[in-house]
């Protein structure tokens, strides 16, 4: 089977490509409570602790304005590290 010319479209049927493609959504949500330096900026500080709730870290990628073009995995273990020091501090 001769491949389709796609060159005068955007729009590509994938049936047309005798190929399967399976998209699946990752989930990797940002933006949902942005770290910031202050309350007047954001919900949590550099620790992922909530500026409004003393006992509340809210650790997860929600804190990251953005995200790259891959998995957020090795930066929320980073964030995850910083705040596991900071609970431990509070605790102490």
């Amino acid at each position: 089977m001769a491949a389709p010319d796609l060159s005068k479209s955007t729009y590509i049927n994938f049936d047309e490509l005798a190929t399967e493609f399976n998209f699946q959504d990752a989930g990797h949500l940002c933006e949902t409570h942005i770290m910031g330096t202050s309350s007047l900026n954001s919900i949590v500080n550099k620790h992922q602790k909530s500026w409004d709730q003393n006992n509340l870290y809210i650790i997860e990628c929600g804190s990251m304005p953005s995200i790259g073009t891959q998995n957020p995995t090795l930066s929320m273990t980073a964030l995850t590290l910083i705040s596991f020091e900071a609970i431990l501090a509070d605790i102490s």
